[in-house]
């Protein structure tokens, strides 16, 4: 990667930095004021966000890094375990949250919904704004770590959506149980998404081969290159953005 690139990807790394610590202030603020256990669990749910984001911001300047006498094959493998540890971070989180969506089933109230139906519907369209920026870039630079940054906040932006709906339901029925049972219902949908991406991020780690069609696209350029007298046993990796 260039360090042309770099750069545009800590960018897009800090942007992600500084939209996460907004929602959450705006989250748990929001779920204090109105006593909604879907907004506040929101909001401590993405108190993981800024961690992992500014974990990704600290990786993309060691990854890059150029190979040297300690690391021969450089250091692409940092971007895949961080993405891994925001994974986990995530999966931790969720256990909190169950926690509190259970306990207020058990005792259930209604909420004042008005500043969490707000502050539901900032964050929806933020985090859509910062995921599709972070796809982009991410497309564009090859970082496994800004691309599960993205679709963790495209996963986030469907949560907040969904407490917005529940949030709106509950003011037109008045059914205080319906905050907790969204809490719980989006905490599953967070778990089974964290679980896919934690896949993804361990691949590399374990130096799976390449895609079938890559090591094809391999394999016809050295029968294309009549300086090749013939090969055995095509072994691939992917590191970072080094395959």
């Amino acid at each position: 990667m260039t360090d042309d690139s770099t750069k545009v990807s800590r960018r897009a790394a800090g942007l992600s930095v500084i939209s996460n610590t907004g929602l959450v202030i705006v989250k748990i603020a929001a779920g204090l004021v109105t006593g909604s256990i879907s907004v506040l669990a929101e909001g401590i749910q993405s108190t993981v966000d800024i961690l992992a984001s500014l974990k990704i911001y600290a990786s993309l300047g060691v990854a890059g890094r150029p190979p040297d006498k300690a690391h021969p094959y450089g250091h692409g493998k940092f971007e895949s375990l961080t993405s891994a540890v925001q994974m986990l971070l995530i999966l931790g989180s969720t256990a909190f949250i169950l926690y509190q969506a259970y306990r207020r089933l058990l005792h259930p109230r209604t909420p004042d919904v008005d500043w969490g139906i707000g502050a539901m519907g900032l964050a929806v369209v933020v985090d859509l704004a910062v995921s599709a920026h972070l796809h982009r870039v991410a497309k564009k630079t090859e970082w496994l770590a800004l691309e599960t940054e993205a679709q963790h906040l495209r996963s986030d932006m469907y949560a907040s959506a969904g407490v917005l709906l529940g949030l709106v339901a509950v003011r037109l029925t008045g059914w205080a149980p319906l905050d907790p049972i969204i809490a719980a219902l989006l905490t599953i949908v967070v778990i089974v998404t964290a679980i896919r991406l934690m896949g993804a991020s361990l691949r590399p780690l374990l130096d799976q081969s390449l895609p079938a069609q890559e090591e094809a696209q391999i394999r016809r350029a050295l029968d294309a290159d009549e300086r090749v007298m013939g090969y055995h046993r095509l072994r691939t990796r992917q590191a970072g953005t080094q395959r």
